[in-house]
């Protein structure tokens, strides 16, 4: 046992792994000069494998190999240099004074490593969008898109039941005992747009026979992975109650949501992206979106907000604007971008994880001055001797 954990912990496996994750920091670093940065994170550093179909060496020089090479992802780097680091120090360092500084440095490594899986494990991106002189609590997340089918039947209240985009997959049966019939998806488009009604159809276009959006046409895009762009999904799904063909139903995040009866219960259905409902609520009280003259670029965006929250008998008012977030309940509220001149789209991150970087820096840094400061000392001691 001590045996295999003094293999884990050698130098001969720590070496090549940090000139693997060197390697991917520098590559995926270059790629976001061609992608952006959330394809980038997704394809290199929130993975396990990347199936590399070339190499760019640098901007405008890419080597093509004939066929995609599984390469270690940033998942399997950070985990192996994760079992390295413990694994030496559970055989190779041992706890006294003159260590702490190296401990310390280590400890900092080790929550930066946690830092970023916490990160791309737990942490929640939301927007809301916010008019002049209104009030809003409910944020969305436009990355997560889901089916929403609500019992409207109990006059006290809804009965929500939500499908996420990951179980949309064309060909698979949903069923689920909260759900009044089986939906079976047809097709699912992770980014798609209205047809209007005077363009050409083209022959592979579907069209729905059920529901109030019969009439209306989709057609697929390009997936959008991107900080400016956001997919808009489309799915035809087929309902079934028992024997009972309910119809061919379109459904997207362009159109409203549509009622359907079943039994003597009436339900809505229709896609849309996640929705948060918060216990504080936001007015935006000014907005001020400067550009630079002559152009439509954004020099300045600022949203004068006045937040109250009942539960904590708060209300505060706050400016927000780039690079001045407004911190709250753990969350961050970053502006993000202005669709009209009296509209404000705030960035709320939840973050568990957002201090865990802050605490890995002070150790890193105080561990180095621990380590390093004492032996300078001794250095200048002796050459003054």
């Amino acid at each position: 046992m001590k045996s295999d954990l003094r293999s884990i912990a050698s130098l001969r496996l720590t070496v090549p792994l940090l000139s693997a994750a060197m390697l991917l920091v520098y590559f995926g670093t270059i790629a976001q000069s061609g992608q952006d940065i959330l394809a980038v994170q997704r394809d290199y550093f929130r993975c396990f494998v990347i199936w590399s179909s070339g190499m760019t060496l640098f901007p405008g020089y890419r080597i093509n190999f004939p066929v995609k090479i599984p390469v270690p992802g940033g998942y399997v780097i950070g985990g192996l240099m994760l079992i390295n680091l413990l694994a030496a120090h559970a055989v190779r360092f041992k706890l006294s004074w003159k260590r702490v500084g190296i401990i310390a440095i280590h400890l900092g490594i080790i929550l930066i490593l946690l830092g970023e899986l916490f990160t791309g494990m737990f942490a929640v991106e939301m927007q809301m969008a916010i008019q002049e002189g209104q009030t809003n609590s409910v944020a969305q997340d436009v990355r997560h898109p889901e089916l929403i089918v609500i019992d409207t039947s109990n006059p006290l209240h809804d009965t929500l039941i939500a499908v996420p985009q990951s179980r949309l997959l064309p060909g698979k049966v949903i069923t689920d005992s909260r759900l009044p019939f089986e939906i079976r998806v047809e097709r699912y488009y992770r980014n798609s747009r209205l047809v209007g009604p005077m363009e050409k159809v083209p022959p592979t276009v579907v069209h729905a026979t059920a529901g109030q959006h019969a009439n209306r046409l989709i057609a697929e895009l390009p997936d959008e992975l991107s900080l400016e762009k956001v997919n808009f999904p489309s799915a035809y799904l087929r309902l079934s109650r028992g024997d009972q063909d309910l119809g061919l139903w379109l459904v997207s995040i362009h159109l409203t949501e549509q009622t359907i009866k079943v039994g003597d219960k009436t339900y809505r259905i229709g896609l849309d992206f996640r929705r948060y409902q918060k216990p504080y609520s936001l007015t935006l009280v000014d907005f001020e979106h400067d550009k630079y003259p002559g152009s439509n670029i954004a020099r300045q965006y600022a949203s004068r907000v006045i937040l109250r929250d009942p539960q904590r008998n708060e209300r505060r008012e706050a400016e927000i604007y780039m690079n001045h977030p407004l911190r709250y309940r753990g969350e961050t509220f970053y502006q993000a971008g202005a669709p009209m001149a009296d509209t404000t789209v705030l960035q709320i991150v939840d973050n568990p994880a957002a201090i865990l970087p802050y605490i890995a820096c002070i150790l890193v840094g105080g561990g180095m001055i621990l380590h390093f400061v004492p032996n300078l000392v001794t250095f200048l001691r002796r050459r003054q001797a």
